[in-house]
């Protein structure tokens, strides 16, 4: 029979896999030095929580494992992504019925706000973060 984790061990744990998808994510996409630094001290940080769980003399070992995991799965651009890569889009609209669409830098196309799903988050919470980072709207609910 086992013994299962309190929750202060749970969201210990979730915490740590939440910070190191950030930082591969982040790692996948930047190209300067100052970032990837970031990113690796908090893949560090991340890996330090996810060890403290475990015993006390297999912490340092640990650490190392876990780092050295994680930064093997990073890849470049979007293959490094490290969600399933589940797309969210805003279909926002207002009383004059029209409907908020954001010109795509890349191709040009006007489209709604969409973006990969992020670890941690909820889909009506990265929709409402979406459409922050493409128009600046605060709250898509009441556009």
């Amino acid at each position: 029979m086992s013994i299962e984790p309190n929750k202060h061990e749970a969201q210990l744990a979730r915490w740590s896999e939440t910070l190191a998808a950030i930082a591969r994510t982040g790692l996948a996409f930047t190209q300067n030095l100052y970032e990837r630094e970031r990113y690796e001290e908090v893949l560090h940080v991340a890996a330090d929580i996810k060890a403290s769980l475990d015993e006390a003399d297999e912490v340092q070992r640990e650490e190392r494992h876990f780092v050295q995991e994680w930064m093997d799965s990073i890849g470049q651009g979007i293959p490094g992504y490290v969600t399933p890569k589940v797309a969210i889009g805003a279909i926002v609209g207002n009383d004059a019925g029209e409907l908020l669409l954001v010109k795509r830098p890349a191709s040009g196309v006007w489209l709604y706000p969409t973006g990969w799903a992020d670890v941690g988050y909820s889909a009506a919470e990265v929709v409402v973060k979406e459409v922050k980072e493409e128009t600046g709207i605060d709250d898509p609910y009441n556009y």
